[in-house]
Formats: C-alpha cells, structure tokens, sequence
C-alpha cells in the first residue's frame, strides 16, 4: 500500500514539474512571437486574460484584425461585425449577442471559424474570464455558445 502512495505523489510531482515546464514554454513563445513581456511573469493565465498576447498573434495571421492602439484606454474602436468581418467570417448567429468589448468570443469565433482550429482544442470560455457577475446579453450568448458550438 505504501508503494502505491509513494507511486501517486511522484506521478504527481512528475506532471506538476511537465505542466509548469509546458506553461514557460507557452509564455516564452507569446512573448518572443508577440515581442511584449508578460503583465505579470508569475501568473501565466491572468496575463492571457488581459488579452494582449493572443489578440497580437490573430493580427500576425490576419493583420490588423484587432485594433489593439493604446491610445483608446481599453476600448476597440472597431465593432464585432468590423473585426469578423476582417477575419473573413460570414454573419453568425452569435454576433448580435457578442459585446463589441468581448475580445474573448471575438477570438474563439475567429480561432473556430476563420483558423479552424478544433473545439476540443481551444479554451473554454471560462478559462480566460470569470462571467458570473454577468447580465444579459452575455448569460444568453454563453449558454447558447455551450448549447451550439461547445467551446
């Protein structure tokens, strides 16, 4: 019994030291691929959810798609419709419900449909933003967005 217990804790010593050696290896591409530090170096998700990073390599495949100017305080300039229709993706069902400020479901829509990159294969929702406080129209799009396109 004693083997087996001591078995669990190094396959878990052994995945803990994979995953943080597969999340510096993350961080370490973005930032020499986007040339931007991280915000913050020691917390690999809250830096992806600020969104920076991952908006940069969209605008590398598809240049200019996101408008990420600093002189607008956070704020796009550019509608949805706008930025998915630089991505080159036909009106969805979904675009009346995404905010113009949702960078998250402007990237999974541009990720699934424009880049095809697998569900299964991209982040949940949930990864890159809390939404529990949220309203209507989010609480639709989120529920419909598990319901039809199960990110």
């Amino acid at each position: 019994m004693r083997q087996i217990e001591v078995k669990k804790y190094s396959d878990n010593d052994e995945l803990e030291f994979f995953l943080d050696m597969a999340i510096n290896e993350s961080q370490r591409w973005l930032e020499v691929t986007c040339r931007e530090l991280f915000i913050d170096r020691d917390d690999f998700v809250y830096s992806l959810r600020y969104g920076t990073h991952l908006r940069k390599i969209i605008n590398k495949i598809i240049p200019d798609c996101f408008d990420l100017s600093h002189c607008r305080y956070g704020k796009t300039s550019r509608t949805t419709r706008q930025i998915l229709a630089k991505a080159n993706i036909a009106y969805t069902e979904f675009e009346h419900y995404i905010d113009d400020e949702d960078w998250i479901s402007q990237f999974l829509l541009i990720c699934l449909y424009r880049l095809c990159i697998p569900r299964h294969l991209l982040f949940l929702r949930e990864d890159l933003e809390q939404f529990e406080g949220f309203e209507k129209p989010y609480k639709v799009f989120i529920d419909e967005q598990y319901v039809y396109i199960c990110f």
